[in-house]
């Protein structure tokens, strides 16, 4: 047994007995009890500390955009989070426009059935609100008429989608980036990997990289589908490599457009992270400590609904 096995082994054992002993000292020893403030004081100092010196990144929340064809050209077609930056609104906002009756309902959907619109779409829209913001788009329903630039930027969709004029072909990604803010961050950290100083990153920036939300990051790992990051900083945060994500990345694309064989996914993606010198737990290690996990949680909701109960019997005698 190692001394770290030993020492968490003695832990397991003594927790209550040290923990009830702090207590009584707490509540009975005034000098202990103000050294104990002071240290919580000093540990919420330093977090904060770490917190404020830790560097900011400004991520755009977009997604690469697909190729379709339109009015026999191959064509370009974005987000609908393009089409609401280079408005100058909010993905709501366009959203609402939609559902007034203001904006037609683009009728191009991505492999997983998102609005897409062209280049040439978005600068119909764009040349649209510019107009009718002069004649009181901003103002609300009541006092604003969207009929009209429905129907004109319906009219201009239809003249791509025939040919009779031609689509816009630049990238709209490129015109972006210096004239709309992007409200999405990601923490940046650096610290020591395999004696190299190097930027980690935490999970929203691989969530992003995947395509899923920061929630669905747990879930692929409680589903085995990905290994836990080794990486934690004092917070207890996953952080990974650049390395890291370009990894996971890469395998999920390959695996895309289903995860039906995680195991496969978790020993390529654990097997990459080896190659950049960040070593992760193997499948079995994982699935033990997942059970293990499932069982203390198991254990603390048997204890908790016994209590309860014995509260209840309790209440019921008094009453009696």
């Amino acid at each position: 047994m190692s001394e770290a096995e030993y020492y968490d082994d003695w832990w397991a054992k003594n927790r209550k007995s040290v923990l009830s002993k702090r207590k009584e000292r707490y509540e009975s020893d005034s000098e202990y009890r103000k050294k104990a403030r002071e240290r919580s004081k000093e540990a919420r100092e330093r977090a904060t500390k770490e917190k404020s010196e830790a560097r900011i990144v400004r991520v755009p929340r977009i997604r690469p955009p697909e190729e379709v064809c339109l009015a026999g050209k191959n064509v370009l077609a974005y987000g609908l989070e393009i089409l609401a930056r280079i408005v100058g609104k909010s993905r709501v906002t366009v959203y609402s426009w939609e559902r007034k009756g203001w904006l037609p309902k683009t009728l191009i959907e991505s492999s997983r059935g998102e609005k897409l619109y062209t280049a040439g779409m978005i600068r119909v829209v764009a040349q649209a609100v510019e107009k009718y913001s002069k004649e009181g788009l901003n103002r609300g329903k009541r006092r604003f008429d969207g009929a009209p630039m429905f129907k004109e930027i319906q009219a201009g969709w239809a003249a791509l989608a025939s040919g009779s004029q031609p689509d816009d072909d630049v990238d709209l990604r490129d015109l972006i980036a210096d004239t709309v803010r992007m409200p999405s961050v990601i923490t940046v950290e650096e610290i020591n990997v395999n004696g190299n100083k190097v930027d980690v990153y935490t999970v929203e920036m691989l969530a992003r990289e995947v395509g899923r939300s920061k929630y669905m990051i747990p879930v692929w790992e409680s589903k085995c589908i990905i290994p836990r990051s080794p990486i934690k900083n004092s917070r207890n945060w996953r952080l990974y490599t650049a390395e890291m994500i370009m990894v996971v990345a890469k395998v999920v694309k390959d695996a895309l457009p289903s995860l039906s064989d995680p195991y496969v996914i978790y020993n390529k993606v654990r097997a990459g992270w080896i190659e950049v010198g960040v070593v992760a737990l193997t499948l079995e290690e994982w699935k033990e400590e997942l059970a293990e996990k499932a069982a203390a949680k198991a254990t603390k909701a048997a204890v908790k609904e016994r209590k309860a109960k014995e509260k209840e019997a309790r209440d019921n005698s008094k009453e009696i």
